[in-house]
């Protein structure tokens, strides 16, 4: 009996004995089946291997398993070990439906020596004569330059137990270190796959939408009145559900049963919410609980809702209300439950800056944090930031709207990834916009995003006491903020959306833009007593501050800076010295109003000032009309006493303007319904009267109004809110 000695073919070398296959002597990893496959090809080189004999030899009768399956793998495997391949073969080629034959050239051959002992589990091999005698044994002895001979079946020898082991070592460290590379990979990024429009109204309000899963409720203003509509998530007409009050909607049972709405005459003393049967029926009121916004929890037993700063939780059957958090001053406007129950996200508003941004709080109170934290390399203005927001039904992303500049953007921040998977630090961008998104909602299978996206237009009216109704004043001027010089011959105003800086004469149809150097956006205006000059704070080069602006042209002067929250500057009767609202100062300290000379660029903070911001200055430079951070009180401060007395209360009050006579000081309270009436108080004695007396409601188009000055005759102007809102959805690829 005797030993197949080893086979070499190119750069190949087979070792029978160890189970080894080795090029140019190093060897190559091949697994047991894909080694007896080479060497059953090689028992016949050139000749046809058939899958059946295959199959008895590498598959004994009493093993059970896919054979097809097994035999291709095992083929695979040999080549990529031969660097072959089943188009272009240099040593396995594929005999189709029959076999496979090996067609490489057997380089070198070497004689095949006595053995006395059996390869184990393996047949005899007859070998050629010591001595060189002839017969059939010399036949099977291939030559030594040319094609080897058919040989005999010999032994099918397995890889020693070594082999085994080292295998095994080897593929955990590969499988580790392809788990260690899956993991740290980047994950992909959801994928948008288109956006629709899906309602065209054109009056769908920036009120909270929420779905069922086959239907998105939102709110719909017509006439002066809101309603809860509703339409098919795929879009088409809508409906609105009868309502005895006009009212929002806040929120959605985790079965689709109720909706959670609020009346909107929205005074401190009524907010009050209810529930609505989403097929009809008669709402009825949660409690006597009184909240901003509120959301229901996924599993239907608790309601959360914000007053102020507060986040409270109640039972759905309106028991039970109890605080859960207080986020320091900060007023919420919208909370939302994560999927699993565990968190509450909110979107904030800061007082002290305008600031939106997004926190979260676990629901047993603690770990009130912000969601992203410089996570933008552009920092939001006021009224800039991230808000709004919902979760995808998973709880593996929350979504949210995110404003800077003049573009809003809708965005995906990855809260819960695989055990396998890191989970990124920074949103994933899903769309963007030149228009405003005020809300957001996800849908209840986790393909789709609802937001709104509104085009909003400004005209400026002037309120007419005998007919009780808003008139177009200088020919319907886009205007958000308007003042007015001295003399009353000239207007200074700030354009919506643009929040361009334009001057006018009241004579005159002709209007002139400000023009100056990387001017983004401008704000609040005053004139000089001189009508030289225009402070405004503005967005300057990126650089937000109050600035110096030649009415007859010339270079922008900045002359107070955003470190310190600078904004609606004022001036002094004198002309030489500015009084300005500090909302975000370095040292921490509250909100506070500041003096600042323009001769010696002296600026100081106002003694007893502390909490007053969105300051007017009265005609006569001796008091100050301002308003609490919240907005919900209307105060009196006197610059030689440092007294200070509150002339209003209410929800949430506009910026003050005084009459030129400075007897009153004009105000409007913007939750009082969807008309919200402008007042004025006496300075003298804190007598509050009613201004507008509206007979109709704003036209259909309109969705509002704001109070944005008093013209030189202290008629009341103000701003007509002209939206284009609509509902839309996106369709978007979560991975």
């Amino acid at each position: 009996m005797g030993t197949l000695q080893p086979i070499r073919f190119g750069v190949f070398q087979v070792d029978f004995a160890g189970g080894e296959l080795r090029r140019k002597g190093r060897k190559v990893k091949l697994q047991d089946q894909p080694f007896q496959l080479l060497t059953c090809l090689l028992q016949n080189p050139g000749g046809l291997v058939t899958r059946e004999e295959l199959r008895q030899k590498l598959w004994p009768s009493d093993t059970f398993v896919d054979f097809e399956t097994g035999l291709n793998v095992a083929v695979m495997k040999l080549r990529q070990a031969l660097g072959d391949t089943a188009a272009r073969p240099h040593f396995i080629e594929t005999v189709p439906r029959r076999g496979y034959r090996f067609i490489g050239q057997l380089e070198d051959a070497p004689e095949m020596r006595p053995s006395s002992q059996r390869p184990p589990g393996g047949l005899p091999v007859p070998v050629a004569p010591a001595g060189g005698g002839s017969g059939r044994s010399r036949a099977l002895a291939p030559e030594p330059v040319k094609l080897a001979p058919r040989l005999v079946p010999f032994p099918l020898v397995r890889p020693r137990k070594r082999l085994w082991r080292a295998f095994a070592w080897g593929a955990c460290a590969t499988l580790c270190a392809g788990l260690l590379v899956y993991t740290l990979r980047p994950l992909p990024a959801p994928k948008v796959l288109g956006v629709k429009q899906l309602t065209h109204v054109g009056r769908v309000l920036q009120e909270r939408v929420v779905t069922d899963g086959v239907r998105a409720y939102f709110t719909e203003i017509k006439g002066g009145r809101l309603d809860i509509a509703q339409v098919s998530v795929e879009g088409g007409e809508s409906s609105t559900l009868p309502l005895p009050f006009s009212s929002t909607t806040m929120g959605i049972s985790p079965d689709g049963l109720n909706l959670l709405v609020t009346n909107t005459v929205r005074t401190v003393e009524n907010r009050l919410l209810w529930i609505l049967p989403a097929a009809g029926g008669e709402p009825r009121r949660l409690g006597n609980i009184v909240a901003d916004y509120a959301d229901w929890s996924p599993d239907g037993k608790q309601i959360a809702f914000t007053r102020g700063s507060e986040i409270d939780l109640v039972n759905a059957d309106g028991s039970g209300p109890r605080k859960l958090a207080d986020l320091a001053g900060r007023r919420e406007s919208a909370v939302f439950w994560s999927p699993d129950g565990g968190l509450l996200s909110c979107s904030v508003l800061n007082p002290a800056d305008d600031i939106r941004s997004l926190w979260e709080v676990r629901t047993d109170g603690a770990g009130a944090r912000p969601m992203l934290h410089n996570w933008s390399k552009a920092a939001p203005q006021a009224w800039e930031g991230e808000f709004l927001g919902a979760w995808t039904p998973d709880g593996q992303y929350f979504v949210f709207a995110s404003v800077r500049g003049k573009s809003s953007s809708l965005w995906a921040l990855r809260r819960r990834a695989h055990f396998w998977s890191r989970t990124p630090s920074s949103p994933f961008l899903l769309y963007t916009t030149p228009n405003r998104i005020w809300q957001v909602a996800a849908g209840k299978h986790g393909r789709k995003v609802f937001f709104v996206s509104s085009q909003d237009q400004r005209e400026l009216t002037r309120y007419d006491s005998r007919s009780a109704e808003f008139t177009t004043y200088l020919g319907g001027l886009p205007a958000r903020y308007i003042s007015f010089s001295r003399d009353g011959r000239r207007a200074a105003y700030t354009t919506w959306p643009a929040e361009e800086l334009w001057l006018r004469r009241l004579d005159s149809t002709v209007a002139r833009k400000l023009m100056f150097a990387s001017i983004s956006r401008s704000f609040y205006s005053s004139w000089s007593p001189d009508g030289t000059r225009i402070a405004v704070d503005a967005l300057l080069r990126g650089e937000q501050g109050i600035y110096l602006v030649p009415v007859e042209g010339g270079a922008p002067q900045k002359v107070a800076a955003r470190d310190v929250g600078a904004h609606r500057p004022n001036w002094f009767p004198q002309g030489n010295a500015l009084l300005y609202s500090a909302d975000t100062p370095p040292d921490k300290a509250k909100p506070h109003l500041r003096v600042l000379d323009l001769d010696t660029r002296e600026d100081r903070a106002i003694p007893g000032s502390e909490g007053l911001t969105h300051a007017a200055l009265s005609p006569d430079g001796r008091q100050v009309a301002a308003l609490l951070p919240d907005g919900t009180k209307l105060v009196l401060f006197d610059l030689k006493s440092r007294r200070r007395r509150t002339l209003a209360s209410g929800a949430a009050f506009s910026d003050p303007y005084w009459s030129r006579d400075g007897a009153y000081v004009y105000f409007q309270d913007f939750l009082l319904g969807p008309a919200p009436p402008i007042f004025r108080v006496r300075a003298r004695d804190g007598g509050t009267e009613q201004v507008t007396h509206l007979r109709e409601q704003p036209p259909d188009q309109a969705v509002g109004y704001r109070l944005v000055g008093l013209a030189p005759d202290d008629s009341v102007l103000a701003g007509l809110i002209l939206n284009n809102s609509d509902l839309f959805s996106l369709d978007v690829q979560f991975p």
